[in-house]
């Protein structure tokens, strides 16, 4: 985020000419977009991506203005629609709904490697040889060492749930006032929605409304400066909005 932060100041550098349109400016890096939208000069920079289980927003937003200004993550705020193939809101997710997810998806794979445990048996014949004849006997067994492979696949979800939750702590956007000169970064997550592949980003900070439409149109401006090279990992297939496994702006969640 230091980089989009580095990128703001060489935007803010060139200020719009009188009587241009406020349309969003985009890059790439890596044929990963990113747009760039300055309006009462606060600029805001994000990216939009399915990020394999969401719809991830990445946000960076710089305030030139003498005013402060109060940055506020939550559905009235920030703001996703599909427009193609379908047009329907995506669902905003807090950090409880992430957290939540999470959470359910750890105590059912516990509750299956509970069971795989449990069910972890080796079973043997024996013959016995009587005066009586021959008998038959089943044997059943618990499999320690296959039980012991489902504990240590619970214990290895239980790891990997915390560290998932820890990770949407760290990158989700939290509310900051900003003075002069101040930025703020992160994300925001929305339902996921597979097949879309138009959808329309709207951010209100302070009452302006900025608007992306991902993938943006064949006119869209350029930068007015070159902006910082930045080395994000590579974006995956996508349908017609980019998907990335990360971002320049802040690092993609991994599949939850």
């Amino acid at each position: 985020m230091k980089s989009a932060t580095v990128i703001l100041s060489l935007l803010m550098s060139f200020p719009m000419l009188a009587g241009e349109p406020v349309q969003p400016s985009v890059y790439y890096v890596h044929g990963f977009c990113y747009q760039v939208l300055t309006v009462n000069n606060i600029t805001v920079v994000i990216a939009v991506y399915d990020n394999g289980s969401n719809r991830q927003m990445d946000v960076s937003v710089t305030n030139r203005s003498d005013a402060s200004v109060e940055v506020i993550p939550g559905p009235s705020y920030f703001m996703l629609t599909e427009r193609a193939p379908k047009l329907q809101a995506l669902k905003y997710k807090t950090e409880h709904d992430l957290t939540t997810s999470v959470n359910h998806r750890v105590m059912w794979a516990s509750i299956i490697a509970g069971v795989g445990a449990a069910l972890a048996t080796d079973t043997s014949t024996v013959r016995t040889q009587t005066p009586y004849g021959t008998y038959t006997s089943t044997i059943t067994t618990p499999d320690y060492a296959a039980q012991n492979r489902f504990y240590d696949l619970a214990n290895n979800v239980q790891s990997l749930g915390q560290a998932k939750i820890s990770q949407y702590h760290q990158e989700y956007l939290q509310q900051t006032t900003l003075f002069l000169g101040d930025s703020v970064d992160g994300s925001v997550f929305f339902s996921r929605e597979r097949k879309a592949t138009e959808v329309k980003a709207r951010v209100n900070i302070a009452g302006n409304l900025f608007s992306f439409v991902f993938p943006p149109s064949g006119n869209a401006p350029a930068p007015l400066a070159a902006p910082l090279r930045t080395t994000p990992r590579l974006p995956s297939a996508s349908t017609g909005i980019t998907q990335a496994s990360g971002s320049a702006i802040t690092p993609a969640i991994q599949n939850a």
